[in-house]
């Protein structure tokens, strides 16, 4: 049981590092996941209830907080750039809508999983890739 702790705490450390310096901040973010996800693993009741309220309950605002975040540091040059390569753009969601969905039929298939996780499994892949 030591060696976890130690694993957290060393990622602590590194993250806390990384996050003081400009050029190796952005890899920081690894590092307090894999922080957060060790504690959650050695200690699963911290995360179980937030400030009196089940963990679950706080995923969809959570996730609706993420996409206001990734969409607030978009600029007018984001949107110019996709409107120069409307053909990479359609491609792009060809596949995305194609393939995306075969893999999902393909794992529930592979996998011979229950009707309800395999729909599950294939409406997943239907979703756009960030969420997939």
């Amino acid at each position: 049981m030591f060696v976890p702790w130690l694993i957290c705490i060393l990622t602590l450390l590194a993250a806390s590092v990384l996050t003081g310096y400009r050029r190796t901040r952005p890899f920081s973010l690894a590092f307090w996941v894999l922080t957060s996800v060790t504690i959650a693993y050695l200690q699963p009741s911290l995360f179980a209830e937030w400030w009196g309220r089940p963990s679950k309950a706080w995923v969809a605002p959570l996730i609706q907080l993420a996409m206001f975040g990734m969409g607030a540091t978009l600029s007018w040059q984001d949107f110019v750039r996709v409107f120069r390569m409307p053909q990479a753009i359609a491609i792009g969601m060809l596949l995305q809508f194609t393939i995306m969905p075969l893999a999902g039929w393909s794992l529930a298939t592979l996998f011979r999983l229950p009707t309800d996780l395999a729909i599950g499994v294939i409406l997943v892949g239907c979703c756009p890739g960030g969420v997939a």
